[in-house]
């Protein structure tokens, strides 16, 4: 058998009652000091949060950005990074490479098995220690590197790359974190302690009559005299879930991973510090798993004889003369209420114009951004699909408008009047919810909320969200929930939206920027049409009271990955939703297509919609990019930016073929134009269709500006007799083989013996040039229920066998389906392994 495509699929299975296993004998790593310090500057933490999109079993490489301020001098610097091998005992064998600034700080080998300290552990330990910089503590590796030396100021760069030694390897990377104490040269001072671990708390604990409660302490030693003007906790953790905390006794809201795996909490806990002696974390989990990997307390301080321990002007880079002005703009009392001047979520600059008095400061150190700030362009919008259809694409947001604050049981409703041709059928209906300024009382939290869509309750398929992350005001989420209502579109008609929310705490509340609906549909008259979904939320500034953000640093990036056949393109059309924004020298740019005054707040200034924008002069045969590039301002105008979404559709004359190369309307036979492509089969300064000019010279085949000044030829020859021409050859090639099955888990909830579990839909997508041949195969723990219980279309795993037609899908039902006289309870999990291969 050659060239099968390996698809895992990980199955939750939770049964009526727990399994005798005690979280003490799990094992882990609890978290201790591993370096403390006073500094000028602050605390940097900022990492990648790994998303359950990675791609399994292959080699990957992952990249992640880390911006210093300017000013920094580098006190103290720990680079920390996760890897999941896919199993939390066994050992799945595979290699890891890190590499900081350009010099690689190691590679390492992860193949160790890992034995649960109530099984005898490994050599007597709850851990394992694979060398003086690499653990491994139940499915992750976590790796831990000093880069005092090598980090800079300004942007330092990671890499993480990891590949397979055996076919069970998982290999996906869950963070990249890197933690900087600095000094800026200021007189502040900041005591700091950073606290690494790596600790689990699972559900076997409760299932064996026990507690667990993870807890770390920080030894704070301030002057006698020093008088507290700040502290702040962060954790760092790897959960799906995150846990609930406590600091001396008090508890802590939770907030919501950042990653599919991971997330980062910080509290503003000056109220609670001690500034001498313990101060206690305690963290422990909410669901079924938790992990707990680092911790850092900061505390800004004065003493009687440092001036107050700040220069004159400590916090310009943030606020502007001496920060007193920052709670004085237009509206600032509004909090995102009133007719549209708040609808900008921050009214006219005030919202985060609100950080003055040393607040955001004290928090970041010196100017803002240097600790975490969420104000970055890191969170690419994700492609959600690309397929084709025959038919067309509708994206409508009905009759949205800013709610305003929509306090404990309030409601958001909004209508769309749905338009499909006549005999047009659904093929993939997404829902949208744009929701910003999530609070109780000053504190930004999660929502929570209940979404109903023609009266049938729904959860959400993807969530994405995004905070600032600093100041001690107006440190609000936003984000946007997607939701799967395919099946409950079926044409034209009205539809509706309601939207309450549930949380019933005393102060809380949330605003919603719209709902947008999604629809694509097949209709037998249409073109041939390829498209790519983007969705996300990434919160970016470039305010100068963002923490003096560049808009390089503030541009959010759209990717739309794979191939485009040009040669028969007949249109290209990208659509763009802004949250906020409002600023006509936000900028979009699509390939070498650069505009401005695109998001001029169309529909209104809190859902900026760029629809349907022409794009077809500008696409390139692969790997086609969108970015959306906050202005340079000084003056503050306009308002934070979310991009949420991004559609990009490519419609087809008369099918596709794979001259790739020509632009929209056919391009010079040398086959480019001034920009890379031409509407016309000419450049704009006039050359003929064989890339001469009026005179005869040759520019070998390129543009104007993409030529230098020896690049041509003097009246068709050269003055040495002789000449050449260099042509830039690309191709990009995709797999024979490539079968994509969605979801990538499944949880069947809690099930009785006996009686089986609903069924599962399971969607199976082969990407690849020609037919496939699919076969499933299951592995399960000792006495599991999946190798028995479970079955796909009816039929036993074993037996199963699917053939699926070159770019098409098929739906594949799982079901578990457990006898009767099955004895064993608890939770379980399991994997099932899709092999495709040629047909």
């Amino acid at each position: 058998m050659t060239n099968r495509k390996l698809i895992l699929i990980l199955l939750t299975l939770i049964l009526s009652s727990g399994v005798c296993l005690a979280d003490n004998y799990v094992g882990g790593i609890p978290l201790t000091s591993v370096h403390s310090g006073t500094v000028s500057g602050g605390v940097y933490c900022d990492s990648y949060y790994g998303t359950g999109t990675q791609e399994i079993h292959t080699a990957k490489t992952i990249d992640k950005t880390f911006t210093l301020p300017a000013n920094a001098k580098v006190e103290w610097a720990m680079l920390l990074t996760t890897v999941y091998c896919g199993h939390m005992q066994n050992n799945y064998q595979g290699k890891a490479t890190v590499t900081f600034n350009d010099k690689t700080l190691g590679t390492e080998n992860l193949n160790v098995p890992y034995t649960y300290i109530t099984n005898g552990g490994n050599d007597g330990k709850a851990y394992v220690q694979v060398n003086d910089h690499v653990d491994r503590v139940t499915s992750d590796y976590m790796m831990y590197y000093d880069v005092t030396s090598l980090v800079k100021s300004g942007n330092n760069k990671a890499t993480v790359h990891t590949e397979p030694s055996d076919n069970k390897f998982d290999g996906r990377i869950k963070l990249i974190t890197l933690i900087v104490a600095y000094n800026d040269g200021s007189e502040k001072k900041i005591w700091y302690q950073v606290n690494r671990g790596h600790d689990p708390d699972t559900y076997y604990v409760d299932d064996n009559g026990e507690t667990y409660v993870g807890s770390t302490a920080f030894q704070a030693n301030l002057p006698s005299d020093a008088s507290l003007t700040d502290a702040t906790l962060t954790d760092l953790h790897m959960a799906s879930t995150d846990g609930s905390y406590t600091f001396n006794g008090n508890a802590l809201t939770s907030g919501k991973p950042q990653g599919t795996y991971c997330g980062l909490d910080s509290w503003d806990v000056k109220d609670s510090f001690k500034s001498t002696g313990t101060n206690a974390l305690t963290y422990d989990r909410t669901d079924a798993f938790y992990k707990n990997a680092l911790a850092i307390l900061t505390a800004e301080y004065t003493t009687s004889s440092s001036d107050n321990g700040s220069g004159d002007n400590s916090s310009d880079n943030n606020t502007g003369d001496n920060s007193s002005d920052n709670n004085t703009g237009d509206n600032s009392s509004d909090n995102n209420t009133g007719d549209n001047s708040s609808g900008n979520n921050n009214g006219n600059n005030s919202s985060d114009n609100n950080t003055g008095d040393n607040s955001s400061d004290n928090n970041t150190g010196d100017n803002s951004s240097g600790n975490n700030n969420g104000y970055t362009g890191d969170k690419p919008l994700e492609t959600y699909t690309h397929d084709t259809v025959k038919g067309d694409i509708i994206y409508d947001y009905g009759d949205s408008k800013y709610s305003g604050k929509i306090s404990s049981g309030g409601t958001y409703t909004v209508n769309h009047n749905l338009k499909l041709p006549e005999n047009a059928t659904v093929k993939l209906a997404r829902l949208y919810n744009y929701w910003t300024w999530s609070a109780t009382g000053t504190t930004g939290v999660y929502p929570s909320m209940n979404l109903q869509f023609q009266n049938k309750a729904l959860t959400p398929d993807a969530e994405y969200s995004d905070q600032k992350g600093w100041g001690s005001v107006y440190d609000y989420p936003s984000g946007t929930w997607a939701y799967d209502v395919t099946d409950l579109v079926k044409g034209s008609g009205n539809y509706t939206t309601v939207v309450t929310n549930a949380n019933s705490e005393t102060g809380n509340f949330v605003c919603f920027d719209g709902i947008g609906l999604l629809v694509v549909y097949e209709d037998s008259t249409g073109n041939e049409t390829e498209y790519w979904i983007n969705e996300g939320c990434d919160m970016v500034s470039t305010m100068s009271t963002s923490g003096g953000l560049t808009p390089e640093e503030a541009t959010v990036k759209i990717p739309f990955d794979g191939s485009i056949n040009l040669s028969n393109v007949d249109s290209a059309k990208l659509w763009t939703t802004v949250q906020s924004g409002g600023h006509d020298g936000i900028r979009l740019k699509f390939n070498e297509m650069n505009v401005s005054g695109v998001y001029d707040s169309t529909p209104y200034s809190d859902l900026d919609i760029d629809e349907a924008r022409s794009v077809g002069n500008y696409l390139m045969a692969d790997n086609n990019m969108a970015q959306i590039i906050p202005p340079s301002v000084t003056d503050n105008s306009g308002d934070y930016l979310a991009p949420s979404s991004a559609i990009l559709s490519v419609s087809y004359k008369d099918g596709t073929n794979n001259d790739n190369g020509t632009s929209d309307n056919g391009t010079s036979d040398n086959g480019t134009s001034d920009n890379g492509t031409s509407d016309n089969g000419t450049s704009d300064n006039g050359t003929s269709d064989n890339g001469t000019s009026d005179n005869g010279t040759s520019d070998n085949g390129t543009s104007d500006n993409g030529t230098s000044d020896n690049g041509t030829c003097d009246n068709g020859t050269s003055s040495s007799g002789s000449d050449s021409a260099t042509v830039s050859l690309t191709v990009n090639i995709t797999p024979a083989i490539c079968l994509q099955v969605t979801p990538n888990s499944v949880d069947f909830g809690t099930v009785k013996p006996g009686t089986p579990s609903e069924s599962v839909p399971l969607t199976l997508k082969n990407n690849g040039h020609g037919n496939i041949k699919v076969k499933a195969e299951v592995e399960d723990q000792d006495d599991g229920p999946f190798s028995t219980g479970l079955v796909l279309d009816q039929n036993k795993c074993s037996e199963y066998s699917k053939t699926i037609a070159s770019n098409t899908s098929e739906t594949t039902k799982a079901q578990l389906d457990i006898p009767e006289n099955y004895s064993s309870t608890g939770q379980f999990n399991g994997s099932l392994i899709f092999w495709a291969e040629a047909a």
